[in-house]
């Protein structure tokens, strides 16, 4: 039996050209809520569906160059620490160190076979955050 138990899908990752076109959609069209984003930096808009899943709007990297690792998709996982020893065992490299977000997810990213970007995480609780968003996404510390 794996060891990795795959709870729900936590976001997906979208790369965006236009970030107000785009959270404009999303937001008012689609209907979803834009939240604070809860890591460093300003270049992703996260919304959120009514269940708690997310999409995160990721704006072009400065450095086009390589791997766009933007585009991803977040798996959720019951077992944050068995996920890191069951990736070590099958012999699949992280490609970065775990990380811990201003909502306490735990998270870290691998690559399948097909070079595809997935993230496995536990879930975040932003609902106490002092972060605030503005009507495009840009998120600042409160």
């Amino acid at each position: 039996m794996a060891k990795i138990r795959i709870k729900t899908v936590n976001h997906v990752g979208l790369p965006i050209t236009g970030r107000a076109e785009s959270v404009k959609m999303y937001r008012d069209t689609v209907g979803l809520k834009v939240i604070p984003h809860q890591v460093d930096g300003n270049t992703l808009a996260w919304t959120e569906c009514l269940d708690g899943s997310m999409v995160h709007l990721i704006d072009p990297p400065e450095d086009p160059t390589g791997r766009d690792g933007r585009q991803h998709v977040a798996f959720e996982v019951e077992d944050f620490d068995a996920v890191v020893e069951a990736l070590a065992e099958a012999g699949i490299p992280l490609a970065n160190e775990p990380g811990v977000r201003h909502d306490g997810q735990r998270h870290l990213f691998v690559y399948d076979p097909d070079g595809n970007r997935i993230e496995i995480c536990t879930r975040g609780d932003h609902a106490e955050t002092t972060r605030t968003v503005d009507e495009n996404g840009y998120t600042t510390e409160g």
